[in-house]
């Protein structure tokens, strides 16, 4: 059975589902890679409410929906960096991601942006390799008082000058 995924942009009305599947995919997905305390404090960030709606405002925000549940979100802030790109764990798999990532790759292009960057998570990293990031470094940070890393990843862009 071949899924059918739809990418719109994100509206308000999405955010309560969007953290949902924040907190999944932090809980679920990262496992492997981050220790209880570590995901507790980074998924704790779905209750900076004035984050995410700045961030619905302000940034090209998509959210790819399966059957009329989020499957998935990303957004592209400022043209050029990856600031969310997370998936729904029952989606894992099934090219959510992708699919979210070639529409934000394609806006950013529109922009005439050079290079795309994020910082990304040690679960994400494999992802990222495959659409042509390379690490820069690694960021050490706390968050809530825990020690948590991930990687700062760029990608060059190459688009048909007009």
């Amino acid at each position: 059975m071949k899924t059918r995924i739809e990418i719109r942009q994100a509206t308000p009305a999405d955010l309560k589902e969007i953290l949902e599947v924040f907190k999944a995919a932090i809980h679920h997905t990262c496992q492997g890679e981050y220790s209880v305390s570590q995901r507790k404090a980074w998924a704790a960030g779905s209750e900076n409410l004035d984050r995410w709606q700045l961030a619905l405002r302000e940034q090209y925000f998509l959210v790819a929906l399966f059957q009329d549940e989020i499957a998935g979100f990303g957004s592209l802030r400022d043209g050029h960096y990856l600031d969310f790109l997370f998936t729904n764990p029952k989606y894992n798999k099934l090219g959510v991601a992708t699919k979210i990532f070639q529409d934000l790759e394609e806006k950013a292009m529109s922009y005439h942006t050079e290079e795309l960057t994020s910082d990304v998570s040690f679960t994400a990293r494999p992802f990222f390799e495959r659409m042509g990031f390379q690490a820069v470094h690694m960021n050490n940070m706390e968050i809530r008082g825990v020690p948590i890393a991930n990687f700062r990843m760029k990608k060059p862009l190459h688009y048909a000058p007009e």
